[in-house]
């Protein structure tokens, strides 16, 4: 996407005449707008060259021949927004059934969640998402609780802020224990 107010806004195109500056961002067309990924990148094989090869979002000039060429590296990664996580979801037990889950901030309790149908009986269960600095650290737990119906939930779990999605390897002991992968996606 480019830019020709400084970074303000950014369209898919632009008609540029030779001389103007312009910034470009790199969009990932599965992770919606609002994250703002940040991606490892390596703009210096471009012509012309850009004010900072390694910018998320860097400078060029309009010249009468342009080839702009990114070399990404790694995952891209966006900060904790726990705003975006709030909504319906589905939950796949895997193995299990598919569960419409409503999530909610907790309001008291810093980056806590409650889900208001975990397991598909209709129990509230709180979890606790950890602030990351990198893709690699995007974790998050369910504390030992007990429910309503009186079982008792654990688990731990991954999430990917920019992609939105959260995995979470579950326990529930109700009776009997049962170990189950739980996949969220919208």
């Amino acid at each position: 996407y480019f830019s020709i107010d400084n970074g303000v806004t950014f369209a898919p195109g632009q008609v540029l005449p030779v001389g103007k500056k312009y910034q470009v961002r790199l969009v990932d067309a599965l992770i919606d707008p609002v994250f703002k990924p940040v991606y490892n990148v390596d703009w210096s094989a471009s012509v012309p060259k850009p004010s900072d090869a390694s910018s998320q979002t860097p400078e060029f000039t309009m010249q009468s021949s342009n080839t702009l060429s990114v070399v990404v590296t790694g995952e891209p990664y966006c900060p904790l927004n726990l705003a975006t996580w709030t909504g319906v979801w589905s939950g796949q037990e895997v193995p299990g059934s598919k569960d419409a889950n409503n999530i909610t901030l907790d309001g008291v309790v810093p980056n806590r969640l409650h889900m208001d149908n975990f397991w598909g009986d209709g129990v509230d269960v709180y979890m606790d998402f950890n602030p990351s600095t990198s893709v690699m650290d995007q974790t998050l737990t369910i504390p030992t609780q007990t429910t309503s119906e009186a079982g008792v939930a654990s688990g731990t779990g991954t999430y990917d802020q920019c992609y939105g999605t959260f995995t979470i390897n579950a326990t529930y002991v109700i009776g009997s224990t049962y170990n189950f992968k739980y996949n969220f996606t919208r």
